[in-house]
């Protein structure tokens, strides 16, 4: 048991000491996450009772729009996810830009910008998810 223990304890500390490197290693760990329940979402969508139902034409009476209501939650979940991910693998590629003086400069002023681009993204996203309960 204390050796289970020690090795759990062992890769989460080196987890943590690799997310706390840099910003991109922690840009990338939330990637794979992201990845991770991308996947999860999709075989949720595969194994879905209404998914595997469909095939079969003998299949009992069943409730279409509950089942349907479902299953657009699932893919507006997973629509979710891709959203993030694909944010998220674009600011890992923002890193390459070092390369060439111009492009840096770019990854200067938003770097140092960070804390006004949050704020207004975050405004910005409030705005849109009341937008959206409204209509």
């Amino acid at each position: 048991m204390k050796v289970i223990y020690y090795n759990v304890k062992r890769i989460i500390i080196t987890c943590l000491n690799f997310i706390n490197q840099d910003f991109y290693h922690l840009l990338n760990s939330a990637s794979i996450g992201c990845s991770f329940a991308l996947i999860f979402e999709w075989l949720t969508i595969i194994s879905c009772e209404f998914t595997l139902t469909m095939v079969d034409d003998n299949s009992p009476s069943i409730d279409t729009y509950g089942d349907l209501t479902y299953l657009a939650t699932l893919y507006n979940l997973y629509i979710f996810w891709a959203a993030l991910n694909t944010l998220l693998i674009y600011l890992r590629a923002v890193q390459f830009f070092d390369f060439s003086e111009k492009l840096s400069l770019l990854v200067l002023v938003i770097s140092r910008a960070k804390v006004n681009l949050f704020f207004f993204t975050l405004m910005f996203m409030i705005v849109i998810k009341l937008f959206f309960i409204l209509i």
